[in-house]
């Protein structure tokens, strides 16, 4: 069994070539079945030390013994995938694999090794442009700090590659100069592959200059959005929010994060690989990001309004952007589903299952205070619709009664 890995650099169409060969199979080649198109959780759940400390299951607030069972799943598939003897290759494609430390990244090629031999493909970005749309990605994931410096880690994940000894393509992530300006086409040029068996539909996962600066707001403003499966999705919905919301709002730039950008490897990587890139760092720096991601947008806080209006909500006199996604995360985490298609929000139904998520994140105003008190006091009213003689939730409306302040 031939394998086929695609190292999912971060931001070089990673979530598009997944999309497009998720259900690929023409008799010879297949994409290995492992539960998602990012097959990031399942390859690096597999092989890493520290497997249970994977942010993707931190995130979910899973225990041990639920990712222990991810973990043996997922060995299981692909131990599974390299098995078959009715196909002549398999395709893993997963972002988190080039993030794997070099030994354990060495162990998964050794382990697809152990069927036949290994293609590895890489796509890699310009440093600026790259800086760009990982500030975008890591946000989206949650982040209320900002990295010092940008990296793709070019000449490391490289090197790992080649200390193999398998097969290594590296391509420059252009798609002006891809077949039809698609990577997945080009994926399929590289490995002979028909386009006509893969997908079209991409995840739509990209913000707006708009919706990334309010997205970011949010995140250091309200610490209640992780650790918990119903706080982590609000956080997908609110996102889904604000990239319907402001879908027609101006891109993201690429000045502001130019001097976030890695510029080290270039060198290297024109004389190793023949591929160039411009170094674009001069008079750029590194706080040019936090500066423009703090700015309010001017054509925020009417677009939220209306959003709340949609749902019988007004936000009363001088209300600013922030605080109005704070109503709308609360919401969001009130409510049972998203529907996208409407763009509304559905009556809320919470049951006992909400009660944790929703005291967690009204009581996290004791401790830091980063929330509101009103919108704390919105989400412990919510809790209290629930569980109406709580003595927590009670003795904390009276504590609250007695300060205004």
């Amino acid at each position: 069994m031939e394998s086929v890995l695609h190292i999912g650099m971060h931001k070089t169409g990673s979530s598009a070539i997944q999309a497009g060969l998720s259900e690929y199979d023409d008799g010879e080649t297949f994409y290995a079945p492992l539960g998602r198109p990012n097959q990031s959780a399942a390859l690096v759940t597999a092989v890493s030390a520290g497997y249970r400390d994977y942010h993707v299951w931190r995130k979910a607030g899973l225990t041990a013994a639920e990712i222990d069972t991810r973990r043996d799943q997922a060995r299981a598939d692909i131990a599974a995938a390299l098995a078959r003897r009715d196909r002549r290759r398999a395709i893993f494609s997963g972002e988190d694999v080039s993030s794997l430390p070099r030994a354990e990244f060495a162990a998964l090629v050794a382990w697809l090794a152990e069927a036949g031999p290994v293609t590895l493909l890489v796509y890699l970005r310009d440093p600026a442009d790259y800086a760009a749309s990982a500030l975008q990605q890591i946000i989206q994931g949650g982040a209320r700090h900002l990295p010092r410096r940008v990296t793709q880690r070019m000449r490391g994940v490289l090197t790992a590659a080649k200390a193999t000894g398998a097969r290594l393509i590296v391509r420059d992530y252009r798609p002006d100069s891809f077949p039809q300006a698609d990577v997945v086409a080009d994926v399929c040029a590289l490995l002979d592959l028909d386009r006509a068996r893969c997908g079209t539909e991409r995840p739509n996962t990209r913000m707006s200059a708009t919706a990334l600066r309010l997205l970011w707001q949010f995140n250091c403003g309200n610490p209640a959005f992780q650790g918990d499966p119903k706080l982590l999705r609000a956080h997908e919905r609110l996102k889904h929010i604000l990239r319907e919301t402001f879908a027609n709002a101006a891109p993201i730039p690429l000045e502001p994060f130019a001097g976030l950008a890695d510029y080290d490897d270039i060198g290297w990587l024109r004389d190793t690989h023949g591929i160039t890139y411009r170094d674009r760092s001069a008079g750029a720096t590194a706080e040019d990001a936090r500066r423009w991601l703090d700015e309010v947008p001017e054509d925020a806080t009417k677009a939220l309004a209306e959003v709340l209006a949609r749902h019988d909500l007004r936000a009363p006199d001088g209300a600013d952007p922030v605080w109005m996604l704070n109503r709308i995360y609360y919401l969001c985490l009130s409510e049972d589903h998203y529907d996208p298609k409407t763009r509304t929000l559905r009556t809320p139904r919470l049951g006992i299952d909400d009660l944790p998520a929703l005291r967690s994140a009204a009581l996290s105003h004791n401790e830091a205070r980063p929330l509101d008190r009103g919108e704390a006091r919105h989400l412990l009213d919510l809790a209290l619709r629930i569980r109406p003689n709580g003595p927590v939730l009670l003795r904390t409306r009276a504590a609250w009664d007695r300060d205004k302040g």
